[in-house]
């Protein structure tokens, strides 16, 4: 009995040793998209099991961008998300967002020349 315990604690301190990591993804994208970006999260998911993505498709514009600026306030923002260029000025600007610096790049194996300055600046506008 007390060997079958051992191998049932052994088995249960194992698995979650190895659970997968869970990342929250919040889009905006209907239509074709979204079920293009539906089926590439599913695939993902299905692919592996280091890495598990909860997406939550949100309605785009303003009650997007209005549950991303709740979110930051409240600390309860996703791992990943959808975030379009013309918005990106009032999201930096309103403290939703703010410029990744050098050294997160160079964390990642990037370097700012890495990225087309046109759209970096216009980001930025």
């Amino acid at each position: 009995m007390k060997a079958a315990l051992l191998c049932l604690a052994a088995g249960l301190i194992s698995g979650s040793a190895y659970a997968a990591t869970e990342l929250t993804y919040w889009d905006f994208l209907g239509g074709g998209d979204g079920v293009r970006m539906k089926q590439i999260v599913d695939e993902f998911n299905k692919s592996q099991s280091d890495i598990h993505v909860t997406e939550s498709t949100l309605t785009w514009g303003e009650p997007f961008y209005t549950k991303v600026h709740t979110g930051v306030v409240s600390g309860q923002t996703p791992d990943v998300m959808t975030y379009h260029l013309s918005h990106f000025a009032a999201g930096i600007q309103g403290k939703d967002l703010r410029p990744i610096t050098n050294e997160e790049l160079a964390a990642a194996g990037l370097k700012q020349s890495d990225f087309q300055d046109s759209i970096v600046q216009r980001s930025l506008e």
